[in-house]
């Protein structure tokens, strides 16, 4: 299939997003897969339909063919789907945004059709000039306040915040953003170009002692937190005190925000949160496999997981 390439931004995954006409319409269950879920949707999510996506699902995720999914298995069919899903929440949204269909999406209507609110209103009254021309200097000038006086999270800072994403993610500059560019937009921790931009988050979160830079146990506890198979890192990384000591690259014994930045891009990307909770879950005689009849009976626990689907409730 023809994803996404490196003239709009180079995907720090193994999963690529696909073209606007090869992304699903419509979110899916993750664990299940599209198809999976158009047909249990077809047939009204009866037994016999569960059973076979259930079915479905091994025959492409069971790695070794033992009938049992182990967390490795897991994190990558869970992953791969995960990524389909985004793509199809992206293009949800770059249609609702695309307001004259032609197929381009203006930080404009992003504001006005996927934000609106207080969120618009601020947007326009601070940094929209006459005949809806922006105010570049100002959106990309100098920082808003992260909170207001009152300690309320402030709509011009994360307005600056998303507008830097987009210039970023404009890559011909023409104020407009293509479904490729669009999606580099809605995934900017995917991607090089705009990964710098949000990934100061995670250090934000993780930072206990608030100094800026992480030490090595705040960054073994991050390490160990998202990363479940350390199979799926290069050999010389798979441990937390390795990883620190070669991202450590002026041996303060400490990592900086920008050392951070640059050593782990491409390295936590595949999503194994989401596939830790599902095994704890449905897991039942905890050996650290899910059989066939374990997400069967457990389905209903599995949608309450995911973070995708929206349509549990017609169950």
């Amino acid at each position: 299939s023809s994803g996404i390439n490196a003239e709009y931004g180079v995907l720090m995954s193994e999963h690529s997003f696909p073209s606007l006409e090869e992304t699903p319409d419509s979110i899916f269950i993750t664990l299940m897969g599209y198809q999976n879920t158009q047909d249990l949707i077809a047939k009204d999510y009866s037994e016999e339909a569960l059973a076979a996506a259930v079915e479905n699902v091994f025959y492409e995720a069971d790695l070794d063919a033992d009938s049992l999914l182990d967390i490795k298995e897991l994190v990558l069919w869970h992953d791969k789907n995960d990524k389909l899903n985004s793509g199809a929440a992206f293009k949800i949204d770059f249609k609702k945004a695309d307001s004259n269909n032609d197929g381009l999406v203006s930080f404009l209507e992003i504001s006005e059709n996927l934000m609106g609110g207080s969120f618009d209103k601020v947007f326009r009254s601070k940094y929209v000039l006459k005949n809806d021309e922006l105010n570049r200097d100002r959106l990309l000038g100098k920082e808003a306040e992260m909170v207001d006086k009152d300690g309320i999270p402030n709509d011009a800072y994360m307005i600056q915040k998303l507008y830097k994403v987009f210039d970023v993610a404009d890559a011909n500059q023409d104020g407009l953003l293509t479904w490729e560019e669009f999606v580099v937009y809605s995934d900017p921790e995917s991607y090089k170009e705009t990964f710098d931009l949000v990934s100061r988050v995670n250090m934000a979160n993780h930072d206990k002692n608030k100094d800026g830079k992480f030490d090595l146990r705040e960054f073994d506890i991050l390490h160990r937190r998202i990363v479940i198979i350390p199979e799926l890192l290069p050999e010389e990384i798979r441990n937390p005190k390795d990883m620190f000591k070669k991202c450590d690259t002026d041996n303060d014994r400490s990592l900086s925000h920008e050392e951070f930045d640059e050593c782990t891009k491409g390295h936590f990307a595949a999503n194994h949160w989401e596939p830790s909770i599902i095994m704890k879950e449905v897991d039942q005689n905890n050996d650290q496999r899910l059989s066939k009849e374990e997400i069967i009976n457990s389905f209903e626990d599995i949608l309450e997981s995911d973070f995708h689907w929206e349509d549990r409730d017609e169950l």
